[in-house]
């Protein structure tokens, strides 16, 4: 069996990590807040690595997708590039209509990381008129998550979809028990045929959270 691909093995090669290096002494030389994807964004270091990483012709949103991406690979090499699994059985009960999580708030289980979903098994689109693609897994950072998608063998890249918890507006109810759809079941295929395959889909923010945070309630630590 092929071994699964890491979205950050694709993006950083070995010779590329010295990059994030730098990137971390050029912000604790001149005092910048690494937490503030913005303010990294315009370190000179991080754009010397996204010269590399992009071509000359390269589009303002190109520039600022992947340079999303870099504050994200920056932080899960810092952190120790920790990577959590989510088992299909365990994906299916986090999903099901009758899962609470409970009350409390959601924290992840490590600063930063990547959780790697079942494959094919959640599908969403980057926006409205784009193809649906299969979810890889999440990055996360603070209050950051930026989902992968339509990782697969022969495609040269992937896309990404991020999202930001700040802009959940549950206040008594947990992230992960919110009700994110206006009709249906949350996380209900949506694609032609794909309940016979056993999908689930993502069709807005607020559910892209609650899928973030169900997975994080079952990474982290309970008493």
């Amino acid at each position: 069996m092929t071994e699964r691909p890491h979205p950050y093995d694709l993006v950083f090669k070995p010779q590329l990590e010295d990059r994030l290096a730098a990137i971390h002494a050029e912000a604790a030389e001149r005092d910048v807040d690494i937490m503030n994807a913005d303010r990294m964004g315009m370190l000179l270091s991080t754009g010397e690595l996204l010269g590399e990483l992009l071509p000359e012709d390269a589009s303002t949103d190109a520039i600022q997708q992947i340079a999303r991406l870099v504050f994200h690979c920056f932080h899960f090499h810092q952190s120790g590039k920790h990577t959590f699994e989510i088992g299909e059985d365990v994906l299916r009960e986090l999903l099901s209509t009758g899962f609470v999580a409970g009350p409390a708030h959601v924290t992840p289980p490590a600063p930063s990381g990547y959780v790697m979903l079942p494959r094919n098994r959640v599908w969403s689109r980057i926006t409205e008129g784009a193809h649906a693609e299969a979810l890889d897994g999440f990055f996360f950072v603070g209050d950051q998550i930026l989902f992968v998608l339509g990782l697969m063998p022969g495609r040269p890249g992937f896309s990404i979809m991020e999202v930001s918890a700040a802009h959940a507006t549950a206040e008594t109810t947990s992230v992960a028990d919110l009700k994110a759809r206006d009709q249906g079941d949350d996380f209900a295929n949506v694609l032609p045929g794909g309940e016979l395959q056993g999908h689930y889909a993502i069709t807005n923010t607020a559910e892209a959270l609650k899928l973030a945070a169900r997975c994080f309630w079952q990474l982290s630590p309970r008493g």
